[in-house]
């Protein structure tokens, strides 16, 4: 059972890390692909509102906030961040498999998190976040194939 301390600054580095892999994304897709933007930046700010909400339940408990603590352990839960974009603009098909790898290891990432909760409010905190992230990948897996 991992602290709530660590779990949640875990999280908090999981939703910036995620920010950076889809503001590459943003970076390097098709100008033209104008829906394919607005689902990234939909997803942007749903990870925006998630971060708050983990710095705001960091505040609540006034945690300490060490710098980088276990940054190591939160990127290796996310292989896709390995994936070289390329030289030239993506292809929206390229750029939909990264997202839903993206959505994929943000899921199971944030259920490990619940497993490793100390307490039934954090569980169920992870739980929702993975819940959420299911559902985003559940959408891209149907709606947009």
């Amino acid at each position: 059972m991992t602290s709530p301390t660590s779990t949640l600054l875990m999280a908090e580095q999981a939703t910036r890390i995620r920010m950076g892999q889809l503001q590459r994304i943003l970076e390097w897709i098709e100008p033209e692909d104008a829906s394919l933007r607005d689902l990234l930046e939909e997803m942007a700010a749903d990870t925006r509102m998630r971060r708050d909400l983990i710095e705001l339940k960091i505040r609540q408990t006034s945690f300490l906030r060490p710098r980088n603590l276990e940054l190591k352990n939160v990127r290796s839960s996310f292989p896709s961040l390995s994936h070289d974009l390329g030289e030239g603009p993506l292809s929206r098909d390229i750029a939909l498999y990264l997202i839903e790898l993206l959505e994929e290891e943000s899921a199971t990432f944030y259920q490990e998190l619940a497993q490793q909760a100390a307490d039934e409010t954090t569980l169920h905190f992870f739980l929702e976040i993975s819940g959420g992230e299911l559902k985003h990948l559940d959408y891209l897996r149907t709606a947009l194939f």
